[in-house]
C-alpha cells in the first residue's frame, strides 16, 4: 500500500505533485482580496488624524502669514509717520498698497524753542505729538497703535540773519 498524506481534505500520495486551489489559498500565498481591503481600511483610519493635523498646520501657516503681513505693515507705517512734521499735518490718510493708514496727532507737551550749544535761542520751535494711528486691511480688520512724533516750525528765516 502507498503511503498517503492529507492536504485540504484530499488524500495525495507522498512525493506526488500537490496542486493549489486559487480560491481559499493559504496565508503563505499572499493577501486575499478581503485581507487587502481590511489592510486598506486600517491604513485609511490611521491616516485620518494625519490629514486633520495637516489641515491644522495649513491654518497655522496662514495665520502666521497674516500676522507677518500686519507686523510689516505696522513697521512701514511707523517709519512713514516718523518722516512727517505734525505741526503741518496733524491728521491724514495714506494708501500703502492695499492697506490704508489713518492718523490723528495731538500735542503731548507744550511747544519749546530749540537752543544752540551756547544756550542761545535756536531757530525752531519743537512740539512732541502723541499719534493715534489705524491701519485698515483689505479683509476689514484694523490695527490700532500709538507712537510719538515731532512737529517743528521755524521762528525766523535764515534770510533774516544775512
Amino acid at each position: 500500500m502507498l503511503p498517503y498524506c492529507q492536504n485540504n481534505s484530499e488524500l495525495v500520495p507522498k512525493g506526488a505533485r500537490q496542486t493549489r486551489s486559487i480560491v481559499g489559498s493559504s496565508g503563505s500565498d499572499g493577501f486575499s482580496v478581503l485581507e487587502a481591503l481590511i489592510a486598506m481600511a486600517i491604513l485609511a483610519a490611521a491616516m485620518l488624524p494625519l490629514l486633520a493635523l495637516q489641515g491644522q498646520f495649513i491654518r497655522s501657516v496662514e495665520s502666521f502669514e497674516r500676522a507677518d503681513t500686519r507686523i510689516a505693515a505696522r513697521q512701514n507705517a511707523v517709519a512713514y509717520l516718523k518722516t512727517l512734521n505734525f505741526t503741518q499735518v496733524e491728521t491724514g490718510r495714506v494708501v500703502q498698497g492695499e492697506i490704508v493708514l489713518r492718523w490723528i496727532a495731538e500735542p503731548a507737551l507744550a511747544t519749546r524753542r530749540t537752543r544752540w550749544p551756547g544756550g542761545e535761542v535756536g531757530r525752531y520751535e519743537l512740539t512732541l505729538y502723541s499719534i493715534e494711528a489705524i491701519l485698515e486691511f483689505p479683509d476689514g480688520n484694523e490695527d490700532r497703535f500709538s507712537v510719538n512724533g515731532l512737529g517743528w516750525r521755524p521762528k525766523w528765516s535764515i534770510a533774516d540773519v544775512f
